[in-house]
């Protein structure tokens, strides 16, 4: 919610065109650069209290950046894409330590609510602007509200759990960063974001220039994020049960390439049919990132260090899919080499994916999905 409410609103935020590119980039830097920190912030802290501290960060981010001009909007961008940057790091390696057992539901379910989310802030920032008679920048204000829920539910079933107990210990980037299999998953983690984030930032700009109401794109972007929720719960799971996983990579990014020529070269009466696509198999690519990071650690001291290279690398490489994509399209005044730039991403994620997994699989979540995978080539 904290960045799919933008993209829809971004022209009327009173920017110019180049400070709206440098707003749909900041949340994807905010993830790359706090990333880094998730190891040494669950050193201090421990897990379920560093996300109790953070879920109040979030929320105090996305009230400020609704209520304080120009500069509020920034700031408090900065504040809420930081704290989920250290949540993102920190989910991995709690699913890791407290449903090993399940892991593959567990990323599943993970990935849903974050597809849930952004449908939701896509589709009704817009609706919400026009029908409260308030600026977008105030409509997007709203989001704090689902934040605070979060902290709420959060706290009550903290009550049911038992807190660790102090610091818990974990590697750190350094001693990955000499691991090709570390790295292979950190560049599939940064493509598939790349490709992500580029088409979430400019679809609404990219159909309203085919004569596509504001509000409509808006409403397509949203139904992009709502259907990730099919190919988020779907790719996890069929990819532990598949005799070769390999495949699944192989289906989420075919899915993605036809609808990003179908936005492209398509017509716009099926431009449902196109976002659907792409929403289906990025939420496939996004959650099979995230059970690479679970799968290939040992641990949940592992899984936090995998998942603070694989995201702080990550992402501020997929920080400038957004600045790009925008970029060749202020240059030539056209979408094509846009949309070249990710198709060539989207043929390196499928090449390194499958790479990844024909490594082989080094530690497992469960004896059952070793089972299924030792016999990977």
């Amino acid at each position: 919610m904290a960045t799919a409410s933008i993209p829809p609103v971004a022209s009327s935020l009173g920017l110019s065109q180049l400070g709206q590119s440098v707003l749909l980039g900041v949340p994807v830097l905010c993830f790359g650069g706090a990333a880094f920190l998730g190891v040494r912030v669950r050193q201090f802290a421990g897990e379920e209290r560093a996300l109790t501290g953070l879920l109040i960060t979030l929320a105090v981010g996305l009230l400020l950046r609704s209520i304080v001009g120009p500069y509020g909007l920034f700031a408090g961008t900065v504040i809420a894409c930081s704290a989920i940057g250290l949540m993102n790091v920190l989910l991995p390696s709690l699913v890791h330590r407290r449903y090993h057992a399940h892991v593959g539901a567990i990323t599943a379910a993970y990935t849903v609510a974050l597809g849930v989310g952004g449908a939701i802030a896509a589709a009704l920032t817009v609706p919400l602007s026009t029908s409260l008679h308030v600026s977008a920048q105030l409509a997007i204000g709203f989001w704090t509200l689902p934040a605070f829920a979060a902290l709420v539910l959060w706290l009550r079933g903290l009550g049911h759990t038992r807190r660790p107990d102090g610091a818990v210990r974990a590697g750190g980037i350094g001693g990955l960063v000499g691991r090709r299999l570390a790295w292979l998953v950190t560049v599939f983690f940064g493509l598939q974001s790349f490709v992500y984030y580029a088409i979430f930032s400019w679809l609404p700009a990219v159909y309203v220039d085919r004569s596509v109401a504001r509000g409509t794109a808006g409403l397509l972007l949203g139904l992009m994020n709502l259907t990730g929720i099919a190919g988020s719960f779907v790719a996890p799971v069929a990819a532990l049960r598949l005799r070769d996983p390999r495949w699944a990579i192989v289906a989420v990014v075919t899915v993605i390439s036809a609808g990003m020529l179908g936005v492209w070269l398509g017509p716009v009466a099926l431009a449902p049919l196109w976002v659907v696509l792409i929403g289906v198999g990025q939420g496939g690519a996004l959650s099979l990132a995230l059970l690479l990071i679970i799968v290939r650690s040992a641990d949940s001291g592992a899984a936090a260090s995998l998942s603070s290279m694989a995201q702080s690398f990550g992402y501020l490489l997929a920080a400038t899919g957004p600045l790009i994509f925008g970029a060749l399209h202020v240059v030539t005044g056209q979408w094509t080499l846009s949309f070249v730039l990710l198709i060539a991403a989207l043929i390196a994620e499928m090449t390194i994916g499958i790479n990844v997994w024909r490594t082989g699989i080094t530690s497992l979540a469960s004896p059952a999905e070793a089972s299924q995978l030792a016999g990977l080539p």
